[in-house]
């Protein structure tokens, strides 16, 4: 894997990304399956409309399942 790879995967998760999985939960998304669609539209249709989406492995745009089901559990515990 190349500096460039391994610099896109040790990038925390990009903040608009984050604030919107904890609207998410807010409004009740607790599986990660509909939490990947919700934040898939939410890049492709929002943050970048008309232009093109960052590839896969940029994880601040595409968090592993890890990251987003870690993050899904600050955002729970943090409305409780």
């Amino acid at each position: 894997m190349c500096n460039m790879q391994l610099e896109k995967l040790q990038l925390p998760m990009d903040c608009r990304v984050k604030s919107k999985l904890c609207h998410l939960v807010a409004t009740g998304v607790r599986r990660l399956p509909e939490m990947r669609r919700h934040l898939e539209h939410f890049v492709r249709s929002e943050l970048f409309h008309g232009q093109l989406s960052p590839t896969m492995d940029d994880a601040r745009f595409w968090p592993s399942s890890r990251t987003l089901l870690n993050a899904m559990h600050r955002a729970v515990s943090a409305t409780q």
